[in-house]
């Protein structure tokens, strides 16, 4: 009798096990078929709504991201081109005083009378401005030989002419004909 009410408590809780099984694996079916249920009741026309309000949201963003990335470039560029006018300009500065370095060596003035030298050159530019700067400023320093360093006539040197001289080139190459072997 016992082995019995074992074998019958046995087999009542086997089937409580299986019943408890099948509603078990029946839950989750019954969550898909409730949400299969709820994509049916969407229409067509929401479900493209839906997809349309996705596709902005990802345009705005994607459009949002690409402005940035020009307002960086722009503000880059912007930096770079400021730095180059400056590098520019101190590199014109830089130039326009070698070069009038070198026109008062090359024209040899005086350094305090430089200044005045050539705001006579340009008075003279602006009243003939198809007068080149370079004549211009040859015509002030033979106008006034104050504003040169060395000129001859304050040296003391006269150039002449002298016996030693060559006349001519044909007559220097005459006498180089006499050092020639003959044929």
């Amino acid at each position: 009798m016992e082995l019995e009410k074992e074998v019958i408590q046995e087999t009542t809780q086997e089937q409580q096990v299986q019943e408890v099984k099948p509603t078990q694996e029946t839950q989750p079916e019954t969550k898909k078929e409730e949400a299969k249920e709820e994509v049916k009741q969407l229409t067509q026309k929401q479900i493209d709504e839906m997809i349309e309000k996705r596709l902005s949201r990802q345009k705005e963003a994607v459009q949002r991201e690409w402005e940035a990335k020009i307002a960086q470039k722009e503000l880059e560029l912007s930096e770079k081109l400021k730095t180059i006018e400056a590098e520019n300009k101190t590199v014109k500065e830089n130039l326009t005083k070698k070069d009038l370095e070198i026109t008062k060596l090359q024209y040899n003035i005086k350094e305090d009378k430089f200044d005045e030298a050539l705001a006579l050159r340009d008075l003279k530019i602006s009243k003939n401005p198809s007068l080149d700067p370079t004549e211009a400023l040859k015509t002030v320093l033979k106008e006034n030989p104050q504003y040169s360093k060395v000129n001859i006539n304050q040296i003391g040197i006269e150039v002449t002419n002298t016996k030693d001289s060559p006349k001519r080139y044909d007559d220097n190459l005459s006498s180089l004909h006499s050092f020639l072997p003959k044929r």
